[in-house]
């Protein structure tokens, strides 16, 4: 699990599932830039509209998981969990915007100003970096 996830076990990742489970029902797809939502992307304060899920929130939740720790591909993701590539590439999006908009209070990201005070010495001489 450590090794897909980043989380230590499956218990700690169920936990973490909990905790957003309430508002993964009410995900709505990302369907393109032109139909995003309103102020809170992927997300609606009703219960999601159109067909039932393909795969469980659990699923969805450990595919986005395993792409950012191990950076596996589209292609290989949507074989393995048997969903064509474009519905996975959907899940992904939606789920990226819902995990940075629910975790943003939990993990702010620093300041430029403070990532340029820490940034080590190395860095310094490239203003793009």
């Amino acid at each position: 699990m450590l090794f897909y996830t980043g989380f230590p076990d499956a218990k700690i990742f169920y936990s973490f599932y909990v905790y957003l489970s309430q508002k993964i029902e009410k995900l709505n797809y990302w369907r393109g830039r032109n139909e995003a939502g309103d102020s809170v992307p992927g997300y609606q304060g009703k219960k999601k509209p159109g067909k039932k899920r393909t795969l469980t929130g659990k699923e969805e939740l450990f595919i986005v998981l395993v792409r950012l720790k191990v950076g596996l591909f589209v292609r290989d993701l949507s074989d393995r969990f048997h969903i064509s590539q474009g519905h996975l590439s959907k899940i992904f999006t939606t789920w990226i915007n819902f995990l940075l908009y629910e975790l943003q209070e939990l993990f702010p990201f620093p300041s430029q100003k403070m990532t340029r005070q820490n940034m080590p010495e190395e860095f310094k001489d490239y203003a793009t970096t």
